[in-house]
């Protein structure tokens, strides 16, 4: 499974034991070329206000490695936002987090990929973000290269896989699914779901709050029930959802929640 990162993090995270994200030399690159940067420039970056670009500029001034090992504060607990909500990883059994630490992985600008029990510093930097690193990138699309891919491609539990791709177009994009799916066909499959609710006129829609919340649902249903199975997928059912055979395909899934929502 694939998830993206989010912007909003929770300030409560109890330290506790993790693992070690895996792009160490690359990320401390990025850390590097970040801190050259003064608020002025995180903010024309990252478009976003003064306050929040001196905050994370602070941050960036504050990395160390350090924090990555030992205790620390895992990703999917220190991600806030309608997908970590759904996900709700804090209440997650010992042996669900087991299965989710060897079955999804999180896309991110700064760390490239992690697992959900990584530990990580907070930050800001969205993938789509038009910086150079180096001589040789123009963008984090370029820095992280095939990375992501290979990463993505080693964690496969065999030749014949199937990946749940709940992250967004941003990036997913960094994953460069199509190529692997490519390399590895027709024994990869890859699956994208969507997410509609019923708007007050009754029309089914994407309402981007609902949906992310959505994916984060459907990850902790798979990791609760530890399906392996991709058909095992249509019996998702939390918070209404119901799968419509007829609106997708079993590559594109469409699940509908039929209750009215304000739109």
């Amino acid at each position: 499974m694939l998830l993206s990162p989010a912007k909003s993090l929770r300030a409560d995270v109890d330290r506790q034991a993790g693992t070690c994200p895996a792009f160490r030399d690359k990320t401390t690159e990025l850390v590097k070329a970040l801190q050259k940067l003064d608020s002025k420039q995180i903010a024309d970056l990252m478009r976003i206000s003064p306050p929040l670009a001196a905050m994370n500029q602070q941050r960036f001034a504050d990395w160390h490695w350090e924090a990555h090992t030992g205790l620390g504060q895992p990703a999917a607990l220190l991600f806030d936002g309608p997908v970590y909500q759904g996900l709700d990883y804090g209440s997650l059994r010992a042996r669900e987090r087991q299965f989710a630490n060897r079955r999804l992985r999180i896309l991110s600008g700064l760390y490239g990929i992690l697992r959900p029990g990584d530990l990580i510093q907070p930050y800001r930097l969205e993938m789509g973000s038009r910086f150079r690193v180096n001589s040789q990138s123009k963008d984090l699309y370029q820095f992280w290269g095939s990375d992501l891919q290979n990463a993505i491609s080693n964690d496969l539990p065999g030749r014949s896989a199937v990946i749940l791709n709940l992250a967004s177009r941003e990036y997913a994009r960094a994953a460069r699914l199509p190529e692997l799916q490519g390399e590895r066909a027709p024994e990869l499959q890859v699956i994208e779901p969507h997410f509609l609710d019923r708007s007050r006129k009754g029309e089914y829609k994407m309402m981007t709050a609902y949906a992310k919340r959505a994916r984060g649902l459907m990850a902790r249903f798979v990791v609760s029930h530890r399906i392996q199975n991709p058909t095992d997928l249509q019996r998702f059912d939390l918070e209404g959802y119901r799968l419509d055979p007829a609106a997708g395909t079993p590559a594109s899934p469409v699940f509908k929640r039929d209750h009215p929502i304000k739109a």
